[in-house]
């Protein structure tokens, strides 16, 4: 969320102030900006990927659901489930892995540019 008017004055005041005490020099307001908007641009990004992954888990379900219809036996069906569960979980945990992964590089990034007083970009 952008930072309101009242917001953006006090973080002016607060950077001017630190630049004459000496302290931390606060980031302005078009830097904090730039900072959410990559934070959303991530945020967007990662919801893509995380609905391009469901669409695909969904169609190896619509896959499941045809596999057992044709079964001839219960042993095929069990199998079948087997099977489909265990690539389930072995595709939810390559995704989670990614995911977090993703998130720990762009959290690096923001925090080496928050020390820097960049803006977070590479």
């Amino acid at each position: 969320m952008a930072p309101s008017f009242s917001e953006v004055g006090e973080m002016e005041m607060a950077r001017k102030t630190t630049e004459t005490t000496g302290g931390p020099e606060l980031p302005t307001p078009p830097e904090v900006v730039k900072r959410q908007a990559e934070m959303l641009e991530q945020l967007i990004e990662r919801n893509i990927e995380m609905v391009d992954f469901l669409r695909a888990r969904l169609e190896k379900d619509r896959k499941l659901v045809t596999e057992i219809t044709e079964a001839d036996r219960p042993t095929e069906v069990m199998a079948k489930l087997a099977a489909f569960w265990q690539q389930a979980w072995s595709d939810y945990a390559a995704e989670v892995a990614q995911a977090t992964a993703k998130n720990i590089e762009f959290l690096s990034r923001v925090r080496a540019s928050s020390a820097e007083g960049g803006d977070g970009r590479s």
